[in-house]
């Protein structure tokens, strides 16, 4: 019987996930096996393997699980030990940097947002004056609305001597039907009877607001008397 155990011989540039895994590979272990026969969370050994330091429990208990997990695999704890615990600080540092790294994005990102509202505010007050501008350009240069309704077309034949012309202009608009002026509602409806001659009568109507420019609309309409029998 042989009172000395053969260990794995690593360099000092392995780590000490390198030595656990190619270890327990080498003897053909499955991890979950190695879990069991050591009674270790499988997924504290896990993160031996990987290197991942931040899974495993803080302070003793993480140091019982590698010496276990050493032991189990015939490894020199002592060695692996040192190597674990430079590890552990370099990993440490890293996780500060980055921390470091996430706390510095997030206060430039809330120093940020001031920056954001102040030229959405500006863009909003240059979006307002412009539809501003708009409005009194509509207001102040271009010509009411003039939509006639009736006669529906120009050029229409009735057989009767009068037609209604009605249609629908801007509120506050004075309507001219032939140069007499129309009765034009709250809404801008206006309606107005029309006395027609025999054969073609032009129908020139009229809105206008004001300075505005004047919207003329004209239709052209023929009167054919009925024939008698």
């Amino acid at each position: 019987m042989s009172w000395f155990k053969s260990r794995q011989i690593f360099g000092d540039k392995s780590s000490v996930a390198e030595q656990l895994k190619i270890t327990r590979q080498k003897k053909q272990i499955a991890l979950a096996e190695v879990a069991a026969a050591i009674n270790v969370n499988h997924r504290y050994l896990k993160a031996l393997e990987e290197g991942d330091y931040g899974l495993l429990p803080t302070g003793i208990y993480g140091l019982n699980y590698l010496r276990e997990y050493a032991n189990f695999l015939d490894l020199d704890y002592e060695k692996l030990l040192r190597k674990f615990k430079e590890e552990q600080r370099v990993y440490q540092s890293s996780e500060q940097r980055h921390l470091f790294a996430r706390q510095t994005v997030r206060r430039k990102y809330f120093v940020a947002i001031p920056n954001v509202v102040k030229y959405a505010s500006i863009a909003l007050v240059a979006i307002l004056s412009l539809l501003y501008l708009w409005f009194l350009v509509q207001n102040i240069f271009l010509p009411p609305k003039l939509e006639i309704t009736s006669p529906a077309a120009d050029q229409t034949t009735v057989n009767k001597s009068k037609i209604v012309v009605a249609g629908k202009t801007d509120k506050e608009t004075e309507i001219l039907i032939n140069e007499q002026p129309a009765m034009v509602s709250a809404t801008g409806d206006f309606s107005e009877e029309v006395n027609l001659h025999p054969g073609v009568n032009s129908i020139t109507v009229v809105a206008q607001k004001a300075a505005k420019k004047k919207n003329i609309l004209t239709r052209e309409v023929l009167f054919k008397e009925s024939q008698k029998p």
